[in-house]
């Protein structure tokens, strides 16, 4: 006999970058282990397991949340949800096969807990992603952490101060630490990202060193060396007047599509900041840019 914690739903839907959030709390308050995000084209591809719970809604869930989700978005992508049935309880975490180490810029490395790595010569930066709000694999992420690093690298020997603007899971913030910024902010308006950041601080020893906060763009002072935004262009663009301000010497920006890039770019000129280096990765780019006097 097959107890409903034997069955688990393999359950896949490809959406755009603004409703993956939407998406994974939505497997996540439903019972996943975690979420796998692959990029397809300009969208993303969720992959989730699911226990056949019946106090949880599962593939029919999924279903009605993605007609809501048309709804309510008729701009944004939301593909047909996939499911199918599965009888092994090894289902349960057969979602940490699906990620690997991934290097990038000079020496950084980004893993998940469970995979061991040799951090001779390199920055080990621990992700734990069960929490699906930047874990390394998203473009955008990755643009965002090599640019992150040039600028660190510009600045030192000067004490670095580094604001990490919409953390997600935190990635820029223990990475900036890493890096050797002095001080390091992590603030979000979502408290499940705050939740996840503060997890991730944990992961990498980082306790009582990055200031974690639930704040938006409207609430900060104060300049800060580096300011990191990856979010995307409405928001960017939205609430400007906060966010540049805060930038004393460079902003690492994106959540940008190619064919949304020259408006930001405008509108940094305009306030005195100039690109210094663009990451173009598939549609998605990442821009470094320095404040300069007027």
């Amino acid at each position: 006999m097959i107890n409903n914690e034997d069955i688990w739903h393999e359950l896949h839907i490809d959406v755009s970058e603004d409703l993956v959030d939407a998406v994974s709390n939505f497997f996540h308050e439903n019972g996943a282990s975690g979420v796998v995000e692959n990029n397809v084209g300009v969208n993303v591809r969720l992959t989730a397991y699911i226990p056949d719970d019946p106090l949880r809604n599962g593939a029919n869930g999924l279903e009605e949340l993605a007609s809501a989700l048309r709804d309510l978005f008729p701009a944004s992508y939301i593909g047909v949800p996939e499911s199918s049935l599965l009888k092994n309880e090894n289902w349960a975490v057969m979602w940490k096969d699906n990620f690997t180490t991934i290097e990038l810029g000079a020496n950084l490395i980004i893993t998940p807990p469970w995979l061991p790595v040799n951090p001779k010569d390199t920055i080990v930066i621990i992700i734990e992603p069960a929490e699906a709000f930047g874990t390394g694999t998203h473009e955008t992420t990755q643009g965002c952490l090599i640019l992150l690093e040039n600028a660190i690298n510009l600045l030192i020997p000067e004490p670095v101060s580094m604001l990490d603007l919409g953390c997600g899971s935190g990635i820029l913030a223990i990475a900036a630490k890493k890096l050797g910024a002095v001080s390091v902010d992590a603030v979000d308006n979502d408290p499940a990202a705050v939740q996840a950041t503060q997890r991730n601080v944990l992961l990498n020893d980082l306790t009582g060193l990055i200031d974690v906060r639930l704040n938006g763009p409207d609430q900060l002072s104060g300049r800060r060396s580096i300011v990191a935004a990856n979010l995307d262009f409405k928001t960017i663009t939205g609430h400007w007047t906060y966010i540049s301000p805060l930038v004393e010497n460079y902003l690492v920006v994106s959540g940008i599509l190619k064919d949304q890039w020259q408006p930001i770019e405008r509108m940094c000129l305009d306030d005195g900041l100039q690109v210094v280096r663009l990451v173009f990765k598939n549609e998605w780019v990442s821009g470094l840019l320095e404040k300069k006097l007027f």
